[in-house]
């Protein structure tokens, strides 16, 4: 359901989602997390996507290669290049291996 609902450009409906499924314990897994990540992103809103960054792995749920492409990918759009930055590093620390997306996306806000 966040997916559709950040697809579908409706992002208070997948927080609303998620923030019910805080309330019930109901921890969310990568895949809604990466969802939330490029709804944010995709609504310009890239301050709560870092917010939601640090939720996620604040409450234990660790970051795959995708969830960094698309954090990378959605910052470079908002035009939050030197934070993109940051998280491309973290992710060569982590020995995962972006796209070639992540470095076009990269390349063309740097420039």
């Amino acid at each position: 359901m966040v997916d559709g609902w950040c697809k579908e450009g409706e992002i208070e409906l997948a927080m609303s989602c998620v923030a019910r499924m805080y309330e019930d314990e109901k921890d969310p897994d990568v895949v809604t997390y990466t969802s939330l990540i490029h709804g944010l992103c995709a609504s310009g809103r890239p301050s709560e996507v870092i917010s939601r960054w640090n939720k996620m792995k604040g409450r234990g749920c660790c970051p795959n290669e995708i969830t960094f492409m698309a954090l990378i990918q959605g910052l470079c759009k908002c035009g939050w290049t030197s934070e993109a930055l940051v998280y491309f590093r973290e992710m060569e620390e982590k020995e995962m291996e972006p796209d070639s997306g992540v470095y076009v996306s990269l390349v063309s806000s740097f420039c």
